[in-house]
């Protein structure tokens, strides 16, 4: 049978500039210790099954659907959609929850915007829970998109380039953002939903085979967009930012865990493991025997289930 998905005990939208409009939802107990779970992507969307790890008896778990993701209004605008857009918008949602100081749990693209979140609103964070840590720096966007991951998986990369133009492959990821960027619906849902399966193909450590399951054309194009929007323009951040020690030095004072696969393909461990020298005093959980994904890779469900209670 299937598992019945966690009802929000509260939900609703955030009206965080002219043109974009967030939905948040809450799960779990409403006078208890708060925690954010910021989704990945960019382009992704937060899912009631992501509060599955948390004791919704002890816990409040507040999700977020990013700008034009998910349920977050209009779906796909790429206008006033950058990454400090969205840390502002962090603070918003906690101001408009009455919310004082919170747990923040960022997976992937959530652990770019929950750093850079603590980096810039420190006293608001209790503790951080960091899984595949992403920088989004351009050594790690070249070696997902361009010279790393193919090497490991040249047969799933070889799939996405046999539709891309010959003439385009070299810069394929500028041309599919101006493929996003415009109005050719057809295009999009060939390009974009094999650049889909692409991303998807490298997620876990002992991916699923390829099933002839029905796929959210819509979602795929609008996920697409996000991310090609961003990793483009470099994140719309300095080149390891993060790192700068100015910044590092913001977060000495917040407890912190960092979990990566050992066999990440997509955020490999060498971005968990610079983040660990920089703040020695966080913990580095290096998870055997499991890549990048949270729900699939048995090893890392596992590790997630401990660290979760944020006891350390």
């Amino acid at each position: 049978m299937k598992e019945e998905e966690p009802t929000p005990y509260n939900d609703g939208y955030l009206q965080v500039s002219e043109k974009h409009k967030l939905y948040y939802h809450q799960y779990g107990n409403p006078e208890g210790e708060v925690v954010l779970q910021i989704h990945g992507g960019p382009g992704s969307n937060s899912k009631p099954k992501h509060v599955n790890p948390y004791d919704l008896k002890r816990f409040r778990v507040v999700l977020f659907d990013q700008r034009g993701c998910g349920k977050s209004q209009p779906a796909g605008l790429l206008d006033e959609n950058t990454t400090s857009d969205t840390v502002e918008d962090i603070e918003k949602l906690r101001r408009h929850l009455n919310i004082e100081k919170w747990y923040i749990h960022g997976p992937s693209w959530g652990s770019t915007l929950a750093l850079l979140y603590a980096q810039k609103h420190p006293e608001t964070v209790k503790k951080l829970l960091l899984r595949g840590v992403f920088f989004a720096s351009e050594t790690e966007n070249d070696w997902l998109f361009k010279y790393g991951a193919n090497q490991l998986f040249p047969d799933k990369f070889e799939d996405l380039m046999n539709i891309i133009p010959s003439d385009k492959r070299e810069d394929y990821l500028e041309y599919l953002y101006e493929i996003a960027k415009g109005n050719n619906k057809e295009l999009k849902e060939k390009l974009f939903t094999n650049f889909g399966k692409w991303e998807g193909s490298i997620l876990s450590l002992f991916p699923e085979e390829d099933e002839e399951n029905e796929i959210d054309i819509e979602k795929e194009i609008v996920s697409s967009s996000i991310m090609l929007h961003y990793s483009v323009n470099n994140y719309f951040l300095e080149d390891e930012e993060i790192l700068k020690d100015e910044n590092i030095q913001k977060l000495k004072d917040i407890p912190m865990v960092i979990v990566n696969g050992r066999y990440d393909i997509v955020t490999p461990m060498i971005s968990a493991w610079k983040l660990h020298k920089a703040l020695p005093h966080s913990i580095l959980d290096i998870v055997h025997l499991a890549g990048h994904h949270g729900s699939t890779d048995v090893e890392m469900v596992k590790a997630i289930q401990k660290w979760i209670d944020f006891d350390f």
